[in-house]
């Protein structure tokens, strides 16, 4: 290749890592801005619910999604469950790692963890339970997240946070 064929190639990849870095970056504003609206919707939806009864239970959670659904919102039904639901129980067991070892930081992939950080503050009297609920949980549910954790990790975790309590 000659000089003048790859400074033009190079030119065109320049342009196109621009375009596309642009291209991610308002879709990154995008994803944030939706996940901001849920939060908020989530909140609507616990306020104007929040004089309705559910039902809970303390047995073990083979799904962790069995349990009343409000709207459409599918909650736990175990002691707390509305809590862990509004955390996520990936996002709940990944922050109380962190505690543990503070170089596991995907608990902070979501725009949301200010917000669920206060709920995980105001909520500690359930996390020992919630941690024995969490290792019964089907792993293909908690596979379902968006930090970056397999099931089978948020249940080896959620077990070596347990150890802590013993």
């Amino acid at each position: 290749m000659d000089e003048q064929k790859i400074d033009e190639t190079l030119r065109d990849v320049l342009f196109l890592t621009k375009y596309f870095e642009k291209s991610l970056s308002k879709t990154l504003d995008q994803v944030q801005e939706l996940e901001t609206k849920v939060s908020e919707l989530e909140k609507a939806l616990r306020k104007s619910s929040a004089g309705q009864t559910s039902t809970t239970t303390q047995g073990p959670a083979t799904y962790p999604y069995q349990g009343t659904t409000t709207g459409q919102r599918n909650t736990f039904t175990f002691d707390g469950g509305e809590y862990l639901t509004t955390m996520g129980a990936t996002w709940f067991v990944s922050y109380a790692y962190w505690h543990k070892n503070p170089h596991h930081l995907n608990w902070r992939r979501v725009s949301t963890y200010k917000n669920r950080m206060s709920v995980f503050n105001n909520t500690k009297s359930y996390h020992k339970f919630w941690l024995q609920q969490v290792v019964h949980m089907d792993e293909n549910n908690l596979d379902k997240n968006s930090i970056g954790l397999s099931g089978l990790q948020v249940k080896q975790m959620a077990s070596e946070l347990l150890k802590t309590y013993l």
